[in-house]
């Protein structure tokens, strides 16, 4: 029998949690039981998991793959899917990458769930975090540019982006400024939010793309 646990966050799991689930195991250890726990994110600290994770395809992995593709439109894809096998097997390879964007894109589409779901999953307040995502997918990555952009107090936005760092959704890179001078630069992490949130935010987020 399996058992399944689906979007886990080890961070905020209640330590009985675990212990009460070791103890059942035990319990129930001649029976041939798994549990299975599902994350966005893999344990900090290895408690004694088996890990398995899901790996992105590669550029070269995408070029096997969708050999019918012209080579930009398999550049194409890879930046609309990031290589996410799940969303990877939502394309069509009968249709043109015309056709299968505007599938892809249609309001009816699962192909979008998955942004939507991480957004307010991960959120209280979605809409303080997506205008910080909404500016770095429109090409705005530096702190200071960041608090103008959103009207945020430099510490507030500095708050809210450690917030979608912890999360996954933004990481950090190297910025040549005008100046010449090298800064810290906000980027979102994945090709695949950044098209969701420059195109296809929900307007009830306060951005249109």
């Amino acid at each position: 029998a399996s058992i399944v646990f689906e979007d886990v966050d080890f961070e905020r799991m209640d330590p009985g949690f675990i212990k009460n689930l070791r103890a059942f195991l035990k319990r129930h250890q001649s029976r041939n039981v798994f549990v299975i726990l599902t994350s966005r994110t893999p344990p900090k600290v290895n408690d004694g998991y088996i890990i398995i994770g899901l790996s992105r395809l590669t550029a070269g992995e995408i070029t096997k793959t969708f050999a019918g593709f012209g080579e930009l439109d398999r550049l194409r894809i890879l930046a609309m899917t990031d290589g996410v096998p799940g969303l990877l097997d939502m394309i069509d390879h009968d249709k043109t990458l015309r056709e299968i964007m505007l599938r892809l894109y249609s309001e009816e589409s699962q192909f979008l769930r998955p942004a939507e779901e991480i957004i307010r999953e991960a959120f209280r307040t979605p809409e303080s975090y997506t205008l910080l995502m909404h500016g770095m997918a429109t090409g705005v990555h530096k702190l200071t540019d960041l608090a103008e952009y959103s009207g945020y107090a430099p510490n507030k936005c500095d708050k809210y982006l450690r917030s979608l760092i912890d999360e996954g959704l933004v990481v950090t890179g190297n910025l040549n400024s005008e100046d010449g001078r090298t800064r810290r630069g906000y980027y979102l992490e994945s090709s695949y939010m950044t098209l969701y949130i420059r195109y296809c935010m929900n307007r009830k987020y306060g951005q249109t793309g």
